[in-house]
This record gives C-alpha cells, structure tokens and sequence, in this order.
C-alpha cells in the first residue's frame, strides 16, 4: 500500500496515523537505522522509547513512498536547532516535511519548496492551562482565553498551543523563539492565523495556519505560502 505520492505545487498533504495503525503495520527494528535505534533506547521509559522508535518509523515510511526510495535509504541533515531535512540525493526533490506525535496520534505533514510545521497535542493531558498561559502566552492571547467558560478555554488553549508549536516548527527555531513574543488567533480553520511578532511586523502577512481536529486531538498546520491547499488522510 502506497501512503502517498509527492505533493503537488501549492499543497500540503498530512497523513495522521492512530497508534493501533502504526503497530500493525511498521517494523521499526527493521526501519531505522543504527544511530536512530540507539536514540531510542536512551529513552529511560518505555512508552516515550516506543512512541519515538514508531514515530520515526512513520517519517522514514512516508518519506520513502512519497520519493519511490526504501524507507531505510532516506538520509536526513539537522539544522542548526534540530530541525531534520532531506540530504543528499532526495534533497533534490525540493520535498519539505515535518513531524509531530503525542500518546495516540502521529502527524506527517509534506510540501514543495516551502517551509512547513505541524503540531498536535493531547487535549486531555493533565496541566494547568491558566498558569501556563500567564508564564508562555502573548498578552492578545490572554485576551482571547479571558472569560471563557471551561469547555471553550480548553479548546481555545490547544488551538492557541498548535498554532504556535506550528510556526515554531516551520520556522525551524523550535523554543528558542520566546513563546511570548508573537500572538495566534485562537480559531479554527482558516481563521487560524498570526497576528503579530514582535520581531517583524510584517510577519503575519509571510505565513498561513490552519487549525482542525482529528479523532479529537487538536492540530495545526502552517506554511510560509498563503495559497497553499490542505489534504489530510487519517490512517486507522
């Protein structure tokens, strides 16, 4: 079975995979290769040893069919805060990928010729949402959560927390980018969006978010291109 085929110009294509579906279906001891098995069993607990091994698996596999190349053969490069690219020979297929995962769901999300980051997070993971909104959040996004009812706060949070993990991610700086200094919307779909940051002004014109869920879990896409056409596949 064939997960997907190179995205076309202008479109991003997310293929999110239950963790039921990647256990019957990938062989990670088989996948990954020699440093990445290594990676793996320096995990202390086994369920982060195990999502991590699988995960990887997953971007390896998706990467190969998306290149018509053996998931084993795809060889990455970091960049200078982590963030994995395609080297070598399929680097020269302008193909950009990201890679996000929690306890249930794993998201593979792939472009042409333009930055991307996904995000997805865990709704009902244990954390108190007002207190780290006060320490990480931009002040229009403490606006935004104030005096919302429980329900709507948490929804609100996740999609606040996904859009700014997905910009971080298609930034490639991950955290190193203060949480506070820039500010999401909030909403769902197309009116995911940034607002501001305080390093460039011009900013939220650059970038384009979309916020949806799947199988309840929150999640956000972005890329730099604002014409850019969504194509999800849920794999169960």
């Amino acid at each position: 079975m064939k997960l997907l085929t190179s995205p076309e110009s202008n479109q991003i294509k997310v293929l999110a995979a239950t963790d039921a579906w990647l256990h019957r279906n990938l062989n990670p001891a088989k996948i990954l290769n020699i440093k990445e098995q290594a990676r793996a069993d320096r995990f202390v607990v086994e369920t982060a040893r195990t999502q991590f091994a699988f995960a990887r698996a997953f971007l390896r596999t998706a990467l190969g069919h998306a290149l018509n190349i053996p998931a084993e053969d795809v060889t990455f490069g970091t960049g200078p805060h982590g963030k994995p690219f395609l080297a070598g020979q399929p680097s020269q297929s302008g193909l950009q990928f990201n890679l996000s995962h929690c306890s249930g769901l794993t998201l593979f999300a792939a472009t042409l010729d333009s930055s991307v980051g996904v995000d997805v997070e865990q709704p009902d993971r244990s954390i108190d949402r007002h207190r780290f909104a006060q320490r990480f959040f931009h002040r229009l996004e403490l606006e935004r959560l104030s005096g919302l009812s429980p329900k709507e706060h948490r929804d609100v949070f996740f999609r606040i927390w996904t859009q700014k993990e997905a910009w971080l991610k298609a930034l490639g700086v991950g955290l190193d980018l203060p949480l506070s200094s820039f500010a999401v919307t909030g909403e769902q779909g197309e009116a995911a969006a940034l607002t501001c940051w305080d390093s460039d002004a011009s900013a939220a014109e650059k970038w384009r978010l979309h916020s949806l869920e799947l199988q309840g879990y929150p999640v956000t896409i972005c890329s730099e291109s604002n014409t850019w056409s969504l194509e999800t596949e849920l794999l169960l």
